[in-house]
Order: structure tokens, then C-alpha cells, then sequence
């Protein structure tokens, strides 16, 4: 996956099963989507949160993390939580 810039933007993003290929987990970034991957399989580390526990069953499980997917792109400025809302 190459590294996608948000440039002043927070980008829209789900997880997702790929086994299933249901989405599983909608978020947000302000970084660049790869550094916010490899955040989510760090977290998965601690397990504290369902999505954590989740990616890191998944990774047991096939050896690899969820289907990263950009939705959209949202200026600064705009309701990106409104956005976010799935």
C-alpha cells in the first residue's frame, strides 16, 4: 500500500474483513493512511477496544490485517464526523 497524504485533510477510512468483505470499522485520520494502519495493528497489541481485538484475531487467524479502504477525503474546516457517521 503506498502512503496516501491527507494534505490538510482528514481522510475517511473503513476496515475490512477480508474473508467476509463486511466492514467492520469506520474511522478517521489527519496522518497519512499507512501510519495509521500500522497504528491500528499496534493497537491491536493491547486489545483494549473491540476493533483492537478484532484485527488482532484476524491477524491469527489469516497471518495478515484487515482491507484498508479510503472513503473520502474531507477539507478542513468541514463536519468530517458527519462524514465519519456510516
Amino acid at each position: 500500500m503506498s502512503e496516501v497524504v491527507t494534505l490538510g485533510r482528514t481522510v475517511i477510512y473503513s476496515l475490512v474483513d477480508p474473508r467476509s468483505g463486511q466492514t467492520r470499522y469506520v474511522g478517521k485520520t489527519a496522518r497519512g493512511m499507512l501510519a495509521r494502519l500500522i497504528s491500528h495493528k499496534h493497537a491491536a497489541k493491547r486489545g483494549q477496544l473491540p476493533v483492537n481485538r478484532w484485527v488482532m484475531k484476524l491477524i491469527r487467524e489469516t497471518g495478515s490485517g484487515p482491507i484498508f479502504n479510503w472513503i473520502e477525503s474531507v477539507p478542513d474546516g468541514a463536519d468530517w464526523a458527519e462524514r465519519e457517521m456510516f
